[in-house]
């Protein structure tokens, strides 16, 4: 069956955030997707939170008590939002993937649940955003589970309205910028004459203008933009704390 899967850029840059504020034992984060199901049939996850896990004797170990809390909190808040998956930040596939799949099968019985594996990594030399999404298909009991790579799109409806706006205020940067160089040449050429008190406003303007390299400047407004998604996200999950208070007032 093929499915539909869209992905909330909010959840792509919060799986992001609690990857660079991991334990420094660890190498990677894991945690829970959440979503709805819709028709047609399409997942649409709009949400997440971390899952604390560990090792012992090899084997991982999931805070099952940790997500029966915050699942529980959400649900009061967003009732049709519902487990559809997992993540993590490993690289690719590891050994025991198969095995949390199985554990979040039992929380998305009877359908199987999204697995996606972000790459931060990569993030510096890729073209797209590195990540994956895979589901499982049940095999035999001697073969377990096998993982299928599957499409999804990144939702871009908030995001491209910025860009958009981001991309008219540029171009009309540049214009500006055409028509002042055409300007200089002019008056270097004698074929406009002069004029002081501009030739002293277009140094003041220039002056202002840091000396940045353009690597240097790209990584900066990365980072600026992934702490605006950042703010955002926060100001979300502030939002529905408030309502939790305010449910759990009434309900006192």
């Amino acid at each position: 069956m093929t499915f539909s899967i869209s992905i909330s850029p909010l959840v792509l840059f919060s799986v992001l955030d609690r990857h660079s504020r991991r334990e420094e034992n660890q190498d990677y984060v894991i945690g829970v997707l959440l979503g709805a199901r819709g028709e047609s049939p399409k997942i649409n996850i709009v949400d997440s939170f971390a899952l604390k896990f560990s090792f012992q004797d090899e084997q991982m170990v999931l805070d099952t008590d940790s997500l029966n809390q915050m699942y529980n909190l959400h649900q009061r808040v967003q009732q049709n939002e519902t487990i559809v998956g997992w993540y993590s930040t490993c690289p690719g596939l590891q050994a025991w993937c198969a095995w949390v799949n199985d554990f979040f099968k039992s929380e998305t019985d009877p359908e199987e649940p999204v697995y996606l594996n972000i790459k931060p990594q990569e993030l510096d030399k890729a073209e797209e955003f590195p990540m994956s999404v895979y589901q499982s298909v049940p095999f035999s009991t001697d073969i377990g589970t096998l993982f299928t790579p599957v499409q999804a799109q990144i939702e871009k409806d908030g995001l491209d309205y910025d860009v958009t706006v981001l991309r008219v205020q540029l171009q009309r940067c540049l214009d500006l910028i055409s028509k002042l160089k055409g300007y200089v040449e002019s008056v270097v050429k004698d074929a406009t004459k002069g004029n002081g008190a501009f030739g002293q406003l277009i140094m003041d303007s220039l002056a202002l203008i840091p000396r940045i390299d353009a690597n240097e400047f790209k990584s900066i407004f990365s980072k600026h933009h992934m702490d605006l998604q950042l703010v955002s996200e926060l100001a979300s999950l502030t939002k529905n704390q408030l309502e939790v208070v305010d449910r759990l007032q009434k309900m006192l």
